[in-house]
């Protein structure tokens, strides 16, 4: 660290770096002063006073009792009221050293702020009566000293004072008190108070723990607690009394002692006595710490402007983390500038919680605990605050001053070990963590142990992170590395946001003892692990692939040319880089055995596990069935809720990890070369499934065929070498074998592959598919696209164009472009001569015999496909007569259709003589218009559509449809064109049926029909009908179904669309009568129109007062209620 560390600016006392350090040195024993017997510190004045801090409350306390022994005011009586350990002894030699030896050491300058904040010159002298009673045996008394130095053994308190005060003279005059423990009265105590004056002196009596005696003389004797009740009574009322003298008193050392009923009367007791005259006080508050313990702790520390370099570092970097705004603001500032060099948040858990354990004294606790961390961390720490580096021992083992912290747990667990555990934890965490130079978890360790006591208590994680800061700590680094301790610690608890450590084991621990027990299970392992990976799914294939999911042994897979994909067992790891295990490359060189080889070993495609990525996978299920086994474990049901959600949490977490782990685990594919080895190659990662990413490399590889290829690569003479010298046919489950069986060939992804090639070969003609039936029979493909069954079939052979011969021809290949060569020209006709030429066996295949041009011509017929002429006569979608094809034949490209327009008497003119023509003149017309014979089947469409479209229709002695030999029977006539006005719809001669309630399209088309003396024709009249709802004229009765198809829109419902007419004008006073008597006539002359009258009545003039407004709304509520001005 670039900033100074503590020691470094600070130094301690050399009995701290030196010494014993025995809590006892901590301890202010008041008798052991007047003894001789205290450490030096506490005995020797100006010792003590070096290592004293004049606390504010301090200086109120001991300034009351100097000015009383002053005879300047002051309180005569004064109770500490104060924790055990809390500095109240201390108090005490306080004003022993200054009433007895203040005005030897006026120049001190603790002294000097003593006397000066007391408001005196100099310090009074006192003669000191010390009654300390937790060292006041009941039975065998005390030894104390008088005034002449000489020790005495006396048997009560009252004893100890008369001659601690007053010497022999003193104790004579309270002997008989003695020997009958009975307590003077108020009198005698006030000529023993009174005894140092004459000397000169003040008098000051110094009482600590006084519970303590009065409690084992009670418990002696019950009637003593009332004796002694009685001599404080009368103590106290006499110290009132007596001019220059001060009672300073402790009642409790600590709760204990108020804890039994004896222990709880005697402390009740005192306090009504004390609390009629006594003025309370605590020499210590929460401000004073630091600097109470700096002053007995260091020699010398660094000056506020030495300090704040350093904070301002530590500041810097506490801005950077996850604190509250409380813990960066000027305020937390002050905080640690006051504290330096002791860390702030070391002295508030000391304080406020390990204070709260019954045996763990208040600052002399905290002293002992200070002074073993900087005498243990001196020369090691570098921290710039003494804080958790300084709790850490050299090594492994623990500290003087962790060890002195877990004494103060005994009881609750084996905290030694427990420590040592978790610290070994963090030291590994520490080294992935190489910014993390000052052992920043195992301080997070101490720090979370001293949070958490006494038990149950706990740091929110700004409290750990500010007890960890320093200036060039790597936050980042700090906040992964702890997330690393509470995920391998054995006894944080898991309430989230807190740290706390017990002595209970946490899930983490309960989870490691469950893993033990999976350990010695390695069968349920490697059956669970089998399962996760089935559950990963690897084997999820294409269609056409063969699967193996962690089979058992080579003989689980299939010997044939289908690729195999072979997810192997767990057992099957591989190592890139080094030789592949023997029982990896069996599964490709063997089926059941050594002497059992695998045909088609290019047919087979393995998945395997890395062997380092396996172990993690292993690893992962064995957490997850030691997750399950705390689960069901008993100690299951002693868990907090917390931990239920976490378990549950963790186990959720570690499975839903599984089959993505599962899939990484497979990252290695293994194959064989195109020399016969088996090799083993890394399986890219991806989303993609485990197949999809081996094909892509296999393919990229050129280890695999996916997609077709040239089908000219799978004829003779093709690098392939698929053929044999003198093969004229081969079988096409023939060539899938070849590419499973030889490594020097590429993968099949599935056997359509090939047949994919082979059936675009067959399609664009470079190869011929020869199909034998089980009679015997033949069939061939070629220049089509054959079924995939086709392709399949084991009978079905591949024959290189040469030696093939069609046993049939497909009719569309004599089409025009189908076959290269064929035509000369699409207007040139085809001779069955020029077929027999092409199909010679050179270019393109031959023929087995020549009824395979008669069936494709006469198929080809047909189906439309070519028009056959021979002779004067034309064949097209026909049948051609029986009997051999005439040497005359001819084919051609079937000529455009007839449309029904051509037939019609305005685009064929000569067929139509007049009104009427018969079919035969029509198909002689148009032949002869088309310069050559129409097809019957083009003039019966022809025809058929014609009439369709009423261009002209069968007269009534003719027959239609019929064949060509009844052409010259069928007549035609034309049709006459009839049109329809819309308005002829709503006319006169509709006006009945429009007046009724009925009306409909049908009634209507009735009415027109009569009026016009003829039948109109349906489709005529629904167009108009269609018009005269658009324009207005009609209205249907149900608007949203509008007219329907069929005859049934005839009996559409309609209505003259409704209107509205409008009247208006402004009337005199006579005419409204008159209008109203008119009302009448106008129903009676439209009784179907309702007439609606909307009154509007204005008057101008001075505005009406109220009454004559409201006098001319009645006058209109006569006509209306609702006729009112406004």
């Amino acid at each position: 660290m670039s900033t100074l560390a503590w020691h470094q600016q600070c130094r301690l006392r050399e009995e701290v770096r030196t010494g014993t350090l025995r809590l006892s040195e901590f301890a202010a024993d008041l008798n052991a002063v007047r003894t001789k017997e205290a450490p030096a510190v506490y005995k020797d004045p100006e010792a003590f006073f070096a290592r004293t801090y004049p606390t504010y409350n301090l200086k109120r306390l001991v300034g009351e009792c100097l000015m009383r022994l002053a005879g300047q005011g002051g309180a005569p009586i004064i109770r500490l009221q104060v924790s055990y350990g809390g500095g109240k002894t201390h108090t005490l030699v306080t004003l022993l050293h200054l009433a007895e030896q203040g005005s030897k050491l006026a120049k001190h300058k603790t002294v000097v702020e003593f006397v000066k904040s007391a408001g005196l010159k100099a310090a009074p002298t006192a003669r000191v009566a010390l009654l300390p009673f937790d060292k006041f045996d009941v039975h065998e008394g005390l030894e104390v000293f008088g005034p002449d130095g000489k020790a005495r053994k006396v048997k009560t308190p009252w004893g100890a004072l008369a001659y601690q005060l007053a010497g022999d003279a003193g104790f004579t005059r309270v002997k008989k008190h003695e020997d009958d423990y009975d307590p003077p009265a108020e009198p005698l105590l006030v000529d023993l108070l009174r005894a140092p004056a004459a000397d000169g002196l003040a008098t000051l009596v110094l009482l600590d723990e006084a519970v303590w005696y009065c409690r084992s003389a009670a418990n002696a004797d019950p009637r003593k607690l009332g004796t002694l009740k009685d001599f404080f009574h009368a103590l106290i009322q006499a110290v009132a009394k007596v001019e220059k003298c001060s009672f300073v008193a402790t009642l409790i050392a600590s709760a204990v002692e108020a804890q039994d009923v004896t222990g709880g009367q005697v402390l009740r007791a005192l306090e009504d006595e004390f609390g009629r005259f006594e003025e309370t006080a605590e020499p210590v508050q929460k401000d004073d710490l630091a600097e109470v313990l700096r002053r007995r702790l260091f020699e010398n520390v660094a000056s506020e402007e030495e300090r704040r370099p350093i904070i301002d570092d530590l500041m810097a970097r506490m801005q950077q983390m996850e604190l509250r705004s409380g813990q960066k603001d000027q305020q937390a500032y002050n905080r640690l500038l006051h504290a330096y060099p002791f860390h702030p948040d070391l002295l508030d858990v000391l304080y406020q919680k390990w204070t709260q354990l019954a045996g763990f004294q208040r600052t002399r606790g905290v002293l002992r605990i200070l002074a073993l961390s900087g005498r243990g961390a001196e020369k090691t720490d570098c921290a710039a605050l003494l804080g958790p580096s300084a709790l850490l021992g050299p090594s492994a083992e623990l500290s003087e001053a962790v060890l002195e912290l877990v004494k103060q747990c005994e009881g609750e667990g084996d905290w030694p070990k427990i420590l040592v555990g978790e610290l070994a934890k963090a030291r590994d965490i520490q080294t992935e963590f190489p910014s993390l130079k000052e052992r920043e978890i195992e301080q997070a360790v101490l720090a979370t142990f001293m949070h958490s006591q006494p038990r149950g208590q706990k740091a929110d994680p700004p409290e750990l992170l500010s007890f960890l800061a320093h200036a060039q700590l790597d936050v980042s680094a700090l906040t992964e590395a702890l997330t690393k301790w509470r995920d391998r610690s054995w006894f944080l608890s898991e309430e989230p946001g807190t740290w706390r450590l017990s002595t209970q084991p946490n899930l983490n621990h309960m989870h490691v003892r469950a893993l033990e027990k999976v350990t010695a299970k390695p069968e349920a392992v490697a059956d669970e692990l089998r399962n996760r990976i089935r559950s990963a799914r690897l084997g999820e294939v294409e269609e056409g692939v063969i699967v193996h999911n962690l089979p058992d042994s080579p003989k689980d897979v299939g010997d044939s040319p289908e690729l195999h994909f072979v997810v192997l067992p767990p057992e099957c790891t591989v190592e890139l880089g080094k030789a592949l295990p023997n029982q990896v490359e069996a599964y490709f060189n063997t089926t059941s055995g050594p002497k059992n080889p695998r045909t088609y070993r290019n047919a087979v495609v393995a998945l395997a596990q890395d062997r380092a990525r396996l172990a993690g996978l292993r690893e992962r299920v064995m957490r997850l069935m030691a997750w399950r086994i705390v689960e069901t474990e008993e100690e299951a049901q002693l868990l907090s809720d917390i931990q239920r959600k976490e378990l549950s949490r963790r186990k959720r977490e570690t499975e839903e990890g599984l089959l993505d782990a599962a899939r990484a685990a497979y990252s290695v594919l293994v194959s064989v070369d195109e020399a016969g080895a088996v090799e083993a190659r890394p399986l890219p990662s991806g989303t993609d499934s485990a197949f999809l990413r081996s094909k892509k490399t296999l393919i990229d590889a050129e280890r695999l065929l996916a997609t077709s290829l040239d089908p000219e690569l799978f004829l003779p003479g093709s690098y392939l070498e698929l053929w044999g010298e003198k093969e004229q046919a081969k079988k096409a489950k023939e060539l899938v074998a070849a590419f499973g069986q030889f490594p020097r060939l590429p993968k099949l992804l599935r056997p359509q592959v090939l047949f994919d090639s082979l059936a675009r070969g067959v399609r664009e003609g470079k190869i011929v598919l020869r199909i034998t039936r089980a009679d015997g029979s033949v069939r061939t493909l070629w220049n089509t696209e054959p079924l995939k069954e086709d392709l399949a079939r084991p009978e079905a052979e591949v024959l290189p164009i040469a030696t093939a011969k069609l046993a049939e021809i497909e009719p569309d290949l004599l089409m025009p472009g189908r076959i290269e060569g064929l035509w000369v020209a699409d207007t040139t006709p085809l001779s069955i001569d020029r077929i027999e030429a092409v199909f010679d066996g050179t270019k393109h295949p031959g023929l087995t015999s020549p009824e395979v041009i008669d069936r494709a011509v006469r198929g080809a017929v047909q189906r439309g496909l070519l028009m056959a002429r021979s002779q004067s006569k034309t064949y097209l979608r026909q049948s051609m007569p029986d009997g051999p094809l005439p040497n005359d034949l001819e084919l051609f490209v079937p000529p455009p259709p007839v449309r029904g327009a051509e037939l019609g008497q305005k685009d064929l003119p000569e067929a139509w003589p007049g009104q009427q023509c018969t079919l035969a003149a029509l198909m002689q017309a148009i032949s002869a218009r088309r310069g050559h014979a129409v097809p019957w089947s083009l003039v019966r469409d022809g025809v058929a559509e014609a009439l369709a479209a009423r261009l002209f229709e069968v007269a009534k002695d003719g027959t239609w449809p019929c064949g060509p030999e009844d052409a010259d029977k069928v007549v035609f006539r034309v049709v006459e064109v009839i049109e329809i006005d819309p308005n002829e719809l709503v006319s006169d001669a509709t006006q009945v049926v429009l007046g009724t309630s009925a009306a409909t399209l049908g009634k209507l088309k009735t009415a027109v029909e009569a009026a016009k003396g003829r039948t109109l024709p349906e489709d005529v009249f629904r167009k108009a009908a269609e018009k005269a709802v658009a324009r207005g004229l009609l209205a249907l009765a149900d608007p949203k179904k509008g007219i329907p198809t069929g005859k049934s829109f005839l009996e559409t419902r309609v209505h003259r669309p409704k209107a509205t007419i409008l009247a208006e004008a402004q009337l005199t006073a006579k005419e409204v009568q008159d209008l109203g008597e008119a009302i009448a006539e106008l129903k009676k002359a439209a009784p179907d129109l309702d007439f609606t009258f909307r009154i509007v009545i204005s008057a101008e003039g001075e505005k009406p007062t109220k009454a004559r407004l409201e006098a001319l709304n009645k006058l209109l509520e006569g006509v209306s209620g609702k006729l009112k001005f406004e």
